[in-house]
């Protein structure tokens, strides 16, 4: 079992780098990481975050959080607001460019993984979904 494990371990970085290594194409998303895409998502299911929930997900620290977040405000994927309960605060929520960038590496990476599955027999995309679903969750 562990060279089973080892091997799992194996071909899931070589997935991450496969999908981290080129997330779209085209100059929309010129550079867009997979860091940045984590973190677009999550502000796009969670609109008026603050930095400190992209940390916290991201699981990086505040200041590379801070750090993150100026380059995608900077990129115009991103807009920081006011909070309107408490000035102090600010928030984050995706900007139309971003939400164009999140649209295109969403239908690009489908795009790739249909390709992909379909050249390997036998798995269709539920099995694959399931199971990577169940791994996401334990995470």
């Amino acid at each position: 079992m562990p060279k089973d494990l080892h091997n799992i371990h194996q071909d899931l970085m070589d997935l991450a780098f496969y999908f981290n290594n080129n997330c779209c194409q085209g100059d929309s998303c010129n550079e867009f990481s997979l860091l940045e895409f984590k973190a677009l998502r999550y502000i796009e299911r969670n609109p008026c975050c603050p930095v400190q929930a992209i940390g916290e997900t991201l699981n990086i620290s505040k200041s590379g959080a801070t750090r993150l977040v100026n380059r995608m405000i900077k990129r115009e994927i991103i807009e920081r607001t006011i909070c309107d309960e408490d000035a102090r605060i600010r928030l984050l929520k995706i900007s139309p460019c971003g939400q164009q960038c999140l649209n295109a590496v969403n239908q690009f990476q489908s795009e790739r993984m249909s390709q992909l599955l379909a050249r390997v027999e036998g798995i269709d995309a539920c099995d694959v979904k399931k199971v990577l679903s169940a791994l996401v969750k334990a995470i």
